[in-house]
């Protein structure tokens, strides 16, 4: 199995970064380009759902709370020299984020039938960074179960690395995660046309795209042959 680093890579780059909407706005405001439709057609474009919206609040609601013994819990000095709940509690942390976003954040923009484009610099940079909490908490999930398997070997050597305060310094790994998926990858973004958070912008709307739009955040830089 070869795998061969696709030269597409070079062209979408550039597109693919944070840094286009502070350093290179008119790159930004070409690919991320609302001018197509106006603000009303965007608004009448919008799926209203309020259905979605208030079920997404609910579980919000009910799930939240639950987590505030179990962080709580965690802190207790005879739990928390376990390295294990150390990394299970930056994990919670992650979850919180994840149930604001997933079910209050999701739940509003479904009321309000929310798309890109009725406030295209605020769903970008906000995009940017769900991109980034997600992939953290994918992370941090890896960086558990290794945690829970040194744990199983009983290894003297590997257990070291997770021994009092070295613990937190495995929290730079899923930050550093964090940091490269929230500039290096484009936006994740809210669109209740197809009530789901997508790459595309304009994933099912009638509108003219750069077609480098649609390569950056669709094909894939790796390819595995």
């Amino acid at each position: 199995m070869v795998i061969v680093v696709s030269f597409s890579f070079f062209a979408s780059f550039i597109h693919r970064i944070m840094e286009m909407y502070f350093f290179r706005h008119g790159d930004f405001q070409h690919y991320y380009n609302c001018s197509a439709k106006s603000d009303q057609e965007w608004s009448e474009l919008g799926q209203h759902n309020v259905g979605i919206g208030i079920t997404c609040i609910v579980i919000g609601l009910i799930t939240l709370p639950l987590y505030i013994p179990c962080m709580t819990t965690m802190l207790r000095s005879e739990l928390w020299q376990h390295s294990c709940y150390k990394l299970m509690f930056f994990n919670g942390v992650i979850d919180i984020i994840g149930i604001v976003n997933s079910c209050f954040i999701t739940g509003y923009f479904a009321i309000q039938g929310t798309v890109f484009c009725h406030a295209p610099h605020f769903n970008y940079l906000y995009g940017c960074l769900i991109m980034g909490f997600w992939t953290v908490q994918c992370m941090t999930s890896v960086v558990l179960a290794f945690n829970r398997c040194v744990n199983f070997w009983n290894s003297s050597l590997l257990s070291s690395m997770f021994q009092g305060n070295r613990t937190y310094y495995w929290y730079l790994l899923p930050i550093v995660y964090f940091l490269y998926f929230c500039i290096f990858v484009p936006p994740c973004l809210y669109s209740s046309y197809v009530h789901m958070w997508v790459l595309d912008p304009f994933l099912g709307v009638d509108v003219d795209v750069d077609p480098a739009l649609v390569r950056s955040v669709t094909k894939p830089v790796i390819q595995v042959v």
